[in-house]
């Protein structure tokens, strides 16, 4: 993933990836982990976090400030695209912003959607029954990866 995202912002002179919290974010740090091996611009690390079950209960909390976001290029990073609906309302608040570009990035895409979110970069389509749960498991540190069907 990390490859094909330098192959479509190699011209870039920055790049944001925001994880949404918790595994997003880890994900986000792999993927920028990876990134800095193969390109030098600069880099904005930041994380959204929002109540996944019921996304209207709290405020969707955006990490980065304006001058980070406004006329940039972002990835928004998740571990599984199941429906669609927590990336959705995590895009809510960027929308407040003149972006320069925003793709979605998943670890996982269950392809079960009902939000019209398609995925830019994507690790693994699972063809999965909806009744089925996928789990994914990254350390805190960001090193390893793994996931649960």
């Amino acid at each position: 993933m990390a490859f094909e995202i330098y192959e479509n912002h190699f011209e870039e002179k920055e790049l944001v990836l925001l994880g949404i919290k918790s595994q997003g974010e880890l994900l986000a740090k792999l993927l920028l982990k990876e990134l800095k091996k193969i390109q030098s611009i600069p880099f904005h690390l930041g994380s959204i976090q929002l109540d996944k079950k019921d996304p209207l209960k709290d405020e969707i909390r955006l990490e980065l400030g304006k001058s980070d976001i406004k006329g940039k290029s972002i990835i928004l990073v998740d571990d599984v695209l199941h429906s669609g609906r927590t990336l959705a309302f995590a895009m809510k608040p960027l929308l407040e912003y003149k972006l320069k570009k925003l793709q979605v990035c998943v670890l996982i895409n269950r392809d079960h959607k009902s939000f019209p979110v398609t995925p830019d970069y994507v690790g693994l389509s699972l063809g999965t029954t909806l009744d089925e749960h996928v789990e994914v498991v990254l350390d805190k540190k960001g090193e390893e990866l793994a996931y649960l069907v």
